[in-house]
C-alpha cells in the first residue's frame, strides 16, 4: 500500500480532468501525495522536471498532465509535442533509473474510427490517429511499450465526471434546473464513457496491488455505445437516484458531430469504443468492480451539491 510503505507519490496535472479525480480520491482514503502547481514546476521546461524529480524523488509518478483540445493542438503542436509525448520520455528515464512506477493516460484518438461499431478496438490494432493530439499520443505509447520498463498506459475514452463541464455535466445539470436550456448530444459517435472517478480510483487499485503486469491497457466505465444513447442511460440512472426530489428539465435532442464541433469533426474518430478483455482477464480488474457504482453516485451527489445542498 501507499501509505504502509510510506512511498512518495508524484501527481501531475492535479487540476485537470483527470487529476482532480485523482485528488478527490487521495484526499478521500487520506493518502499523501505531491501535486506541483504551476510555479513550482514547469512542464515545458526538461530542467525544471529533472530538477524537480531529483529533488522529491518520487517512487510513483502518475501523469494527467497534457494538452487534449483538438483545435488547440493542431494550433499549437509543439506544446503538444511537449506535453503529450516529450514529457514522458522525461519522466520514463527517472523511472528506468530508480525503479519507480509511470502510470499515465492515453486516448481513443490513437485510432481513426473507421470501423464499424461492432468492432471495438483493443491494445494491440492497428493505429491511425486523425489528429495531432492522437499522432502524439499514439507516439508516446510507442515509446514506452519499446524503452519503457516500470510502466503502466491507461487508455480511455470519453472522459466524464467530477470537474468536467461537457455534455455529461450539462445535461444532468438540465434535469435539476428550471431554466436549463435544450441539450444537444451527437449519435453519430460510438464511444466508450470513462468515468474519471472510476479511472483514478482503478489506477490507484491497480498500483496499490504491486502489479508487475506492465504494459497498456483499455479502460472504460460503460461498454460501447452511441453517445446520444450513453447520456440517456445515465439520465435514467440519475433519475432514479433524484427520485426523492422534484426536478425539471427540457429536450435533449440528438445532433450530428459536424454541426456540433464544425472546426473539429474531421479530426474525430466516428467510433472510438475500446474493448477491456486484456483487463478483465486480470483478477484486478474483477475486484475493482466493486467500486463502480460507488463512484457514480459520488458523481451524481457532486452535481447536485449546488443545487440541492446535499
Amino acid at each position: 500500500m501507499f501509505v504502509q510503505n510510506e512511498k512518495k507519490i508524484l501527481l501531475l496535472g492535479g487540476t485537470g480532468r483527470l487529476g482532480s479525480a485523482f485528488n478527490f480520491q487521495f484526499k478521500k482514503d487520506n493518502i499523501e501525495y505531491l501535486s506541483p502547481k504551476k510555479d513550482e514546476l514547469n512542464l515545458l521546461d526538461r530542467k525544471s522536471i529533472e530538477l524537480y524529480l531529483s529533488k522529491t524523488k518520487p517512487s510513483f509518478i502518475i501523469n494527467c498532465a497534457g494538452l487534449s483540445i483538438l483545435d488547440i493542438c493542431e494550433r499549437e503542436k509543439e506544446k503538444s509535442r511537449i506535453l503529450n509525448f516529450e514529457l514522458i520520455k522525461i519522466l520514463n528515464i527517472y523511472s528506468t533509473e530508480t525503479k519507480a512506477i509511470l502510470l499515465t493516460f492515453s486516448t481513443d484518438y490513437v485510432f481513426d474510427g473507421l470501423s464499424s461499431p461492432d468492432h471495438s478496438y483493443s491494445e494491440t490494432d492497428e493505429k491511425k490517429p486523425l489528429s495531432i493530439y492522437g499522432s502524439h499520443k499514439s507516439d508516446m505509447e510507442d515509446y514506452l511499450l519499446t524503452e519503457g520498463k516500470n510502466f503502466f498506459i491507461i487508455r480511455i475514452s470519453s472522459l466524464y465526471g467530477v470537474g468536467i463541464n461537457n455534455f455529461v455535466f450539462k445535461g444532468l445539470k438540465n434535469l435539476i434546473q428550471k431554466k436549463g436550456e435544450t441539450i444537444e448530444i451527437v449519435d453519430d459517435e460510438f464511444i466508450s464513457p470513462s468515468l474519471n472517478l472510476d479511472v483514478a480510483s482503478f489506477s490507484i487499485f491497480l498500483l496499490n496491488q504491486n502489479n508487475k503486469n506492465y504494459g497498456c491497457y483499455n479502460f472504460f466505465s460503460y461498454e460501447g455505445c452511441y453517445r446520444y444513447d450513453f447520456f440517456m442511460k445515465l439520465k435514467q440512472n440519475f433519475i432514479t437516484f433524484l427520485e426523492t426530489y422534484n426536478f425539471a428539465y427540457k429536450d435533449i435532442n440528438p445532433i450530428k458531430t459536424s454541426r456540433l464541433f464544425f472546426e473539429s469533426s474531421s479530426l474525430r474518430p466516428k467510433n472510438s469504443s475500446l474493448n477491456c478483455r486484456k483487463l478483465e482477464s486480470n483478477d484486478n480488474y474483477l475486484n475493482f468492480i466493486q467500486f463502480k457504482r460507488e463512484n457514480e453516485l459520488i458523481f451524481f451527489r457532486h452535481l447536485l451539491k449546488d443545487d440541492l445542498k446535499i
